[in-house]
């Protein structure tokens, strides 16, 4: 087994991020099956923060032994392929979650590093967003009506852009405070109108509905806000819950689901790459840049670029603060 120098933030044991993360140099062991990737972009997505920390939706099967790299996701040149049979030395291609990519160079699953052309490496850095908005939306026939919750995160954003494509009608809620002027213009931008995450919001937003019944309910991560939004589900519809990750239960009046049958559901990510084939992933992704890059998505969120040791520096923005992404170029 060889071995390359490198440095970045790694971990010895899980915990609060600020105490556990340090930016090391070290040696970088690399089986014959590990693709060995020189990063060029490693967004900051609040489930990394989650991931250090151990909490819940942080755990994988498959993590490997500490000391771990952080980040979850990126973009890079594969220097060495090992046994790849998909990518080859000098290919650019993201890295998908949940790898380690807080780090000049990386060693990654072969089955979870796919190519892309090089001029969407930049759009590509985030594209696990992109993702998720197109798994949330999937199934939704054309004029559907769908209601997302936390309107100032890029995966709201991501999934206005595709239902407007998709020709479907999307409604976003956000909570009042220093966000909400810029995310209800990113969204009306992409042609969602956004009503306060409140219950004055919910009677404005049923009174904009026009008699019209909610078909999927987006981000529902339980209140006495949720239970007010979710009375204009409809009958059989569904409610998924995706960005509840802070480890509480999901509280919420069960009168309206059971008159209403509806269905509660939740989505993963990392579980719903790990159980896709190589090949569907792959082609996900290859939609999903096109869709991207269609759309002009890029510039409309905003992001802070850090150099690697600069890390630190966005951390409270991304994790305490919302509203902005951070993403370290390298």
């Amino acid at each position: 087994m060889s071995k390359i120098a490198t440095k970045g933030w790694r971990y010895a044991r899980s915990g609060p991020i600020g105490s556990t993360l340090k930016l090391e140099k070290f040696d970088l062991a690399v089986g014959k099956d590990d693709v060995v990737v020189k990063m060029q972009y490693a967004p900051l997505h609040r489930v990394d923060a989650a991931i250090v920390n151990g909490s819940a939706l942080g755990r994988t099967k498959n993590a490997k032994p500490f000391p771990r790299i952080g980040g979850s996701e990126g973009v890079g040149t594969v220097v060495r392929s090992g046994n790849s049979t998909s990518v080859k030395e000098g290919d650019t291609v993201w890295v998908a979650p949940l790898q380690g990519t807080w780090s000049e160079t990386i060693t990654a699953d072969s089955a979870l590093v796919h190519k892309i052309d090089p001029k969407n490496a930049a759009l590509a850095a985030t594209a696990s967003n992109f993702i998720v908005a197109q798994q949330l939306l999937d199934g939704v026939q054309k004029s559907g009506v769908v209601v997302q919750n936390g309107g100032s995160s890029l995966t709201a954003l991501a999934v206005a852009l595709l239902a407007k494509e998709r020709g479907l009608t999307l409604f976003s809620t956000a909570s009042k405070g220093d966000r909400y002027a810029q995310a209800d213009a990113r969204l009306k931008s992409a042609g969602s109108q956004t009503f306060e995450y409140s219950p004055a919001g919910a009677r404005s937003l049923k009174a904009a509905l026009a008699g019209k019944n909610v078909n999927r309910f987006l981000n529902g991560v339980g209140g006495n806000n949720f239970n007010e939004f979710v009375k204009l589900v409809g009958n059989n519809g569904e409610v998924v819950t995706f960005g509840a990750q802070n480890g509480f239960g999901l509280m919420w009046a069960g009168s309206n689901q059971i008159y209403k049958q509806l269905t509660l559901r939740g989505f993963y990510l990392p579980r719903y790459l790990r159980d896709t084939s190589y090949e569907v992933r792959q082609s996900t992704l290859d939609a999903v840049l096109k869709s991207i890059s269609a759309s002009g998505a890029a510039g409309k969120y905003p992001t802070e670029q850090v150099k690697l040791e600069a890390l630190p520096t966005v951390w409270d923005k991304t994790f305490v603060q919302g509203g902005s992404k951070g993403i370290i170029q390298f």
